[in-house]
């Protein structure tokens, strides 16, 4: 089975980057062309991963691109409750999808482990985590041949 990894925007690209043994796409263009011409890379695949960070620009081109592709594992990350504008819409882009996992920053971030940390930092090993239990759960999708039995965060 041939697996693809799409990271959209910053966020989505950041987690994408740091996820080893698999082709890695990155989206900060999200224009008709650009879109377009994912779709058609990703059409090559067996199984595709999407990521993004809610609350921008990102998480818009991941629906649109997921609504076009039908074996799919979607994860998404909800920005801290301080960015009120991102949560805000970050609320409607999860309306516009069924099935994803999430992580919410903010429950990262009530851990005390993460306080002296700059939020560079944070956000960086953050990313290390999501992309380790995205790396984990494509070994197990390889492995079972079955997306179900993804555990869910």
């Amino acid at each position: 089975m041939r697996v693809a990894v799409a990271g959209f925007g910053d966020a989505g690209s950041s987690i994408a980057k740091k996820i080893r043994n698999f082709d890695v796409y990155t989206v900060l263009s999200y224009d008709f062309n650009s879109i377009n011409n994912l779709l058609r890379d990703l059409s090559e695949y067996d199984f595709i991963i999407l990521i993004a960070g809610l609350g921008g620009n990102g998480a818009n081109a991941l629906i649109e691109v997921s609504h076009k592709i039908k074996n799919k594992m979607i994860y998404l990350v909800k920005p801290l409750s301080v960015e009120k504008t991102r949560v805000e819409k970050a609320k409607k882009q999860i309306n516009s999808l069924e099935k994803f996992i999430l992580f919410e920053l903010d429950k990262f971030a009530s851990d005390e482990k993460y306080w002296k940390m700059t939020i560079h930092d944070f956000l960086d090993t953050i990313d290390n985590l999501i992309a380790k239990k995205i790396e984990s759960d494509i070994l197990n999708l390889l492995t079972n041949n079955n997306s179900d039995n993804i555990q869910k965060s």
